[in-house]
């Protein structure tokens, strides 16, 4: 007997604030998992016995970055975002060396950075998901990253 397949014709609406909240979510987590790491295995690691060890925040938020796009993508799908992946390495690539960019600040101003900065790049790019066309979300993805790209390296 065959079966017959039917097509839901559903719409999921797009919600940017749940983007929003995700994006808070996960800059805090990014902040506590580059304190941690710094802390308990990059300086413990790469800095033993230098007097000065300037780069270990960074290289300490650019692997919180891999853990966080990777809890990112699981969420995204859980709160279903429109093309998950996308989202979470566009917003990966952006957001990458936030750990040097915050070097330096007091807690709560690297605290606040990160949310602000992941907040605003999970809303963004889960808006920019939205286009039907495949072609258009890819260029419009690839040039709204490169923008922020220059900005972040002038800044």
């Amino acid at each position: 007997m065959a079966k017959t397949v039917v097509q839901s014709t559903e719409v999921v609406q797009y919600v940017w604030w749940r983007a929003a909240l995700l994006g808070v979510g996960l800059g805090v987590i990014y902040w506590a998992l580059t304190a941690l790491l710094n802390r308990y295995v990059v300086s413990v690691s790469v800095c033993q016995g230098l007097s000065t060890c300037s780069d270990s925040v960074a290289v300490a938020g650019d692997i919180a970055t891999i853990l966080v796009a990777f809890v990112g993508l699981l969420l995204t799908m859980a709160i279903h975002v429109y093309r998950p992946l996308i989202v979470v390495v566009a917003a990966a690539v952006v957001t990458w060396g936030l750990g040097g960019w915050v070097n330096g600040l007091s807690w709560y101003e690297a605290l606040g950075w990160s949310a602000l900065l992941y907040g605003l790049t999970y809303i963004l790019f889960s808006w920019v998901t939205q286009y039907q066309r495949m072609i258009t979300v890819l260029v419009w993805t690839i040039v709204v990253v490169a923008v922020a790209r220059v900005i972040f390296a002038l800044v």
